[in-house]
């Protein structure tokens, strides 16, 4: 029983107001309506925050195998204001109501496990995007650099990088014809993680949204040169496995 009951129309203290203990941050409060929630709902919201705060149905349903299923824990989260839908077409896709909440719901996984979900996203996004691949291959250089697969890391860094380089040649012609310039005006730039995403390797980035070439291209060969980063919080008493 929570420490209010509703009787009639008024909320009434169940407990000594000394006996209530109130979360001291944000992050806080959001961790504990996870907890609340039921084990399947709160193990979606997990997988969900690996993918971004925007996630694909089609690549949360081939992660986790399920199906109706899941568009049922779909509809409780949205009920619940933790999700709702972003887009319909040109597929269904979905958006964390608040980047909190994506944060919080991606740090209460264990290191491991998120390596392991970060690949297993990679290879749903090879399969299910196999005839346009070029389009994600930031995104999958995002997801492999932070699973336990630094070959596959290393090899979309590289693509990564080679598709920047065409742009930059590409927007560097358009400044050579007439009116070319007001084209050109968007340059593709070179978007890794900031300092304090350094600092703080744990924090979920989006990559739908912003990621470039993550970490830059490395220079050295796989294992050496990609960046997995970890989290020292990753063992902490109250994670979820």
């Amino acid at each position: 029983m929570g420490p209010f009951r509703k009787q009639d129309q008024n909320f009434t203290l169940t407990r000594s107001p000394s006996e209530i203990q109130v979360p001291d941050t944000i992050q806080g409060i959001i961790a504990a309506r996870m907890d609340r929630l039921e084990e399947n709902l709160k193990r979606t919201m997990q997988v969900a925050s690996v993918i971004g705060r925007d996630f694909a149905f089609r690549i949360l349903q081939v992660i986790t195998g399920m199906r109706e299923e899941l568009k049922s824990h779909l509809l409780n989260l949205q009920g619940l204001e933790f999700i709702y839908e972003k887009s319909l077409f040109p597929e269904l896709e979905y958006i964390f109501k608040h980047a909190l909440t994506q944060e919080v719901a991606y740090n209460t996984l264990l290191l491991k496990r998120r390596k392991e979900i970060h690949e297993r996203i990679g290879k749903a996004i090879e399969g299910i995007y196999a005839e346009r691949l070029e389009e994600f291959y930031e995104v999958l250089a995002y997801h492999y650099s932070r699973s336990e697969n630094p070959d596959k890391a290393y090899h979309y860094l590289k693509l990564s990088g080679e598709k920047a380089m065409r742009s930059f040649a590409h927007q560097g012609s358009l400044r050579l014809l007439p009116g070319g310039a007001g084209a050109a005006q968007e340059t593709v730039g070179n978007r890794g993680q900031s300092k304090e995403e350094a600092r703080h390797p744990s924090a979920p980035d989006q990559p739908h949204a912003t990621l470039g070439l993550p970490g830059g291209l490395p220079r050295s060969p796989p294992g050496r040169g990609v960046s997995r980063p970890g989290d020292g919080r990753g063992n902490e008493p109250g994670d979820i496995p």
